[in-house]
């Protein structure tokens, strides 16, 4: 899963959901926008696997999710 940080507002992004092999699913990019911006996470699912997420903007220090910013759930197969 690659994970975009397209703008210099502080924040990291942060991938947050469910994973059909019960894995907790909470992937970060704190590396910001600089450069090209994405940070890529080998999630290793099952082959008849999903994801359910959400892209949320965060602390990673703290490794707070400001769930205010949360978008709205997606789900993805991994054929």
């Amino acid at each position: 899963m690659l994970i975009w940080d397209n703008k210099a507002d502080g924040h990291s992004v942060v991938v947050i959901g469910d994973r059909s092999d019960g894995l907790p699913l909470k992937l970060w990019n704190h590396s910001g926008s600089d450069g090209d911006g994405k940070v890529d996470h080998n999630l290793n699912l099952p082959e008849n696997g999903w994801i359910r997420y959400k892209v949320c903007l965060g602390e990673y220090g703290s490794k707070d999710v400001i769930e205010s910013t949360c978008s709205a759930s997606k789900t993805e197969n991994a054929s």
